[in-house]
């Protein structure tokens, strides 16, 4: 799917006329566009086309949290909260740069290590970027969540708080909803588009689908071959399709000054699970409450004291966001290798003078370009761990390709059998190799190239 403007009227027109088009081939009905344009609009929402695309061509993030200190945190605590995510590490390196700069905070020291970049200012940490630990999933629980949130609604939808009820820990759940919700889906899901597909054409125009006409529907129209592909996508790919949901343990201690600790999970079902145990087993009663927030869902256990204080809250994190020109920046950072190893890297180079300009390390994989024979030639080579090739490839770049059919792979001499395996390198990765030397990219089925390009244009922005 192109990168567009999923809360745009054109795409939400676009949208519109391929649901007309299925309601006809599937269930033979007849819609004028102008009748069903103003349904879709009421039943999906922007997050919902996102997650919806992304069942089918999923990027596979390397999730990234970007914490800030105290003294950023009171500066950008207007825009951002504290924590905060981006998909990869160069992202979060463009987002806490930008973020820096916004609040005027001048870093006079970077460290970087393995599993953590520190900027500081003088000796304080002003900010830190570390990879996203994950809570164990806990199937069961995450099942029973998605089985709650079918159908329901992402403003005052008061079966909510009735359906909470059955999670363990949700028993006295209060909420102040007590109508019919609208709006998009408070948790998107495959089986989530197909009721609200169903339960909105009925309450507006009168149309009664069976569940499994509107289930080929919505698979159809989000670019599935049928449902049955849709929702196995979906199952395969379900750890890929959500930014990260926190869940926040206040004041464990009781200090009020206190920063909360916090846990993190791949997608909110598994978070509103955890924070049902969490209330289960709590030694002072709670009381859990839900509200909506600009990240969807957002549940907290208060005390049933005079004194309301939170003890747990979980939401979804914010991606930080950053500009092209920050991104631009980003990039000429290395993150991948250990300072040794970085070394042992460079001194090979250097030992076969080729300039720092003709190499570059992308994944595990070491890519370089030397004259031969009057022609320019990439070589390249997977990199062991202490920073030294094992194997080594080369082909004459003006014969050279990359292909992503498939596996995605280096095609030299003109489509020979002699191809270079790069199919662990990630779609940012293999764009700036062909961006690095010059090769073109083409593949015999345009859904890689497509899915890739708007990938690349996403984290680009």
């Amino acid at each position: 799917m192109e990168n567009q403007n999923y809360a745009s009227g054109e795409h939400y027109r676009s949208f519109a006329t391929r649901i007309q088009r299925y309601l006809k081939d599937i269930a033979n009905m007849d819609v004028e566009l102008s009748n069903l344009y103003p349904v879709i609009v009421e039943c999906l929402d922007y997050q919902d086309f996102e997650y919806g695309y992304a069942i089918l061509s999923p990027s596979k993030p390397d999730w990234q949290a970007i914490l800030m200190g105290s003294a950023i945190s009171q500066m950008v605590q207007d825009s951002f909260d504290a924590l905060t995510v981006e998909r990869t590490k160069t992202e979060a390196m463009a987002a806490t740069l930008e973020a820096l700069d916004r609040s005027f905070q001048t870093p006079t020291a970077l460290s970087s290590g393995k599993d953590k970049i520190e900027f500081y200012a003088g000796d304080e940490v002003i900010a830190s970027i570390v990879p996203m630990c994950f809570e164990e999933v806990n199937v069961v629980g995450r099942q029973r969540v998605v089985s709650v949130f079918k159908g329901i609604r992402q403003h005052h939808d008061a079966r909510l708080a009735k359906r909470l009820k059955n999670i363990p820990g949700f028993e006295g759940i209060t909420t102040d909803s007590v109508s019919v919700g609208y709006g998009g889906l408070l948790l998107p899901s495959a089986a989530n588009f197909a009721i609200a597909l169903r339960e909105d054409l009925e309450k507006e125009l009168n149309i009664q689908l069976k569940q499994h006409q509107a289930q080929e529907i919505i698979a159809r129209a989000f670019g599935a071959k049928n449902w049955a592909t849709f929702v196995a996508k979906e199952e395969e790919n379900t750890n890929d399709l959500w930014i990260p949901t926190v869940l926040f343990i206040h004041n464990k201690e009781g200090d009020v000054g206190d920063p909360p600790e916090y846990l993190t999970f791949r997608t909110p079902a598994d978070a509103i699970w955890a924070l049902g145990q969490r209330i289960k087993h709590h030694p002072v009663p709670l009381v859990p409450r839900v509200t909506n927030s600009l990240n969807g869902f957002y549940a907290t256990a208060e005390t049933s004291d005079d004194v309301s204080q939170n003890v747990f809250s979980s939401h979804g994190i914010m991606t930080l966001g950053y500009s092209d020109e920050y991104l631009k920046i980003a990039q000429k950072f290395s993150f991948k290798r250990s300072e040794s190893v970085s070394k042992n890297i460079e001194a090979v180079m250097e030992r076969r003078q080729i300039p720092l300009s003709d190499w570059k390390v992308y994944g595990d994989w070491l890519f370089w370009m030397e004259e031969v024979g009057g022609h320019t030639h990439l070589f390249a080579g997977p990199l062991e761990k202490d920073g030294h090739l094992t194997k080594r490839y080369s082909t004459a770049i003006y014969k050279a390709s990359i292909n992503t059919f498939q596996k995605p792979v280096i095609m030299g001499d003109y489509d020979s059998r002699f191809d270079i395996p790069i199919d662990s390198l990630s779609s940012e990765e293999i764009i700036s190799l062909s961006e690095f030397s010059g090769m073109s990219i083409s593949s015999r089925d345009m859904s890689h190239i497509t899915a890739m390009s708007y990938e690349y244009s996403r984290n680009a922005r």
